[in-house]
């Protein structure tokens, strides 16, 4: 791993760039970003799962930092982008993303986010059943996806658990079919399924006992109305130390425990040729 900070006679350098230097040039606040340092974490995160699962796709959530130029970076690696709002799938477009390499997740958007989405192109990922009539207003989608609340979630911090019984986001375990037998009557072809469960997750284990969380609840939706998903989108909650006491999270373990889970069962729910996501 990349360690490109550094303490030189008291002064911080950054990959070598001494920041008293360039605080006095660019003046304070001054917020520094080490491309070199994001490429290689972009890389990293990408090689545990692509060495494991080769229809691999990574997003990069915007919301983290929408600065212009970082998004250009990852762009640049090959990445898409996760936007929550119409801001931020315009950051996108002009970062230079496709619109079929951006996926708009918005928190109960309203019609004029869903109709701005539904022009650019993008990716549609709802986060309720009940938006679907409002989408359609604008034109049948050849592919939709749904984002689901698995029913469990965690998360170091209380504010920031996305799924479970207190969670506001996500299509509810009891109304998932619902939500896809909706869309197929609508005449909507191809589809996706999402799910974001936390943030800041340490844990390993965590990631697969979600993922065959997600499996079930995917196994229940091939069952009952012979949908083939063309991707699945596991969230991200891929935890950073926070704290001195914190160890970083294994991705290595997390590929390989996510794609084993996925390998076991992806005969059964026709997963072979679908796509594993990841924001």
């Amino acid at each position: 791993e990349l360690n490109n900070s550094a303490n030189k006679n008291g002064t911080l350098h950054i990959d070598n760039v001494n920041t008293v230097a360039l605080a006095k040039k660019y003046g304070t606040p001054l917020y520094i970003y080490d491309e070199e340092r994001i490429i290689d974490n972009y890389n990293r995160l990408k090689a545990a799962f692509k060495k494991r699962r080769n229809n691999f796709r990574l997003f990069y959530a915007i919301k983290a930092n929408n600065n212009l130029n970082i998004l250009k970076i990852l762009k640049n690696q090959g990445s898409g982008a996760d936007a929550s709002g119409p801001a931020e799938i315009e950051l996108a477009l002009k970062a230079g993303f496709p619109p079929n390499k951006i996926l708009f997740t918005g928190n109960y958007p309203s019609d004029e986010d869903l109709a701005f989405a539904y022009k650019k192109g993008v990716i549609i990922n709802l986060d309720d059943i009940s938006l679907l009539p409002s989408l359609l207003k604008n034109g049948t989608p050849e592919f939709l996806s749904f984002r689901i609340n698995p029913g469990i979630g965690k998360g170091k911090f209380k504010g920031l658990i996305f799924a479970g019984p207190d969670a506001k986001f996500g299509v509810p375990e009891k109304e998932v079919i619902n939500a896809y037998r909706a869309a197929q009557k609508a005449g909507i072809k191809r589809f996706g399924i999402h799910m974001m469960t936390g943030s800041a997750v340490l844990d390993p284990n965590y990631f697969k006992a979600i993922t065959e969380k997600m499996l079930d609840i995917i196994e229940k939706v091939v069952t009952t109305l012979n949908i083939q998903f063309d991707f699945v989108d596991i969230g991200g909650s891929l935890g950073i130390p926070y704290e001195p006491t914190d160890k970083p999270l294994d991705i290595n373990k997390v590929a390989e425990l996510v794609t084993k889970t996925i390998e076991a069962r992806q005969q059964q729910l026709n997963l072979t040729n679908a796509d594993l996501v990841m924001e």
